[in-house]
């Protein structure tokens, strides 16, 4: 009963449920199939993530409006396609269940990216985008960053850690 977009199959919730699913594992680096990996990963997934359930880059296109239709309460909207889950947080906040209390029966445009953004609203950490570095080709090559993200961003592009390939 999980709502789905139009470029999206089931299986994306499943990455909601990975707090429950590898009970052994306090933290899980999930990268979407559409990534590769092409620097180290130990500084990213050795960061502390203290209270916040998530850690993920900024979505390239789009973060105020889906701040704004979501009505989340913090000024953050993530790409779900890279993201540090601190699974051990999410279990004992039991995440999931709060997740399918929100999701089921409601109409959402970006499926489970939008409930993962609602529901860690206050608890998320934001990631520079060399972790999750989106090329804008998609988009005319424009992206909604802020002038300080938009520097990061920059960076991220000369010595990405993480490509995705969106779009």
């Amino acid at each position: 009963n999980f709502p789905l977009a139009s470029w999206v199959t089931v299986q994306t919730w499943f990455r909601t449920a990975l707090g429950d699913l590898c009970p052994d594992l306090d933290r899980i680096l999930y990268l979407d199939c559409d990534t590769l990996v092409v620097g180290d990963l130990a500084e990213l997934f050795s960061m502390d993530l203290s209270n916040n359930l998530i850690a993920g880059v900024t979505d390239i296109v789009g973060k105020e409006s889906h701040i704004k239709r979501l009505e989340i309460e913090d000024d953050t909207y993530f790409n779900a396609g890279v993201l540090l889950f601190n699974t051990r947080l999410i279990r004992e906040e039991n995440t999931f269940a709060k997740i399918k209390k929100y999701a089921v029966g409601r109409k959402l445009q970006c499926a489970d990216q939008d409930v993962i953004n609602k529901i860690a609203e206050n608890q998320k950490m934001l990631l520079h985008p060399k972790y999750n570095y989106l090329e804008t080709w998609q988009s005319n090559y424009e992206h909604d960053y802020d002038e300080k993200y938009s520097k990061l961003y920059s960076q991220a592009k000369d010595n990405p850690i993480i490509i995705h390939f969106v779009g």
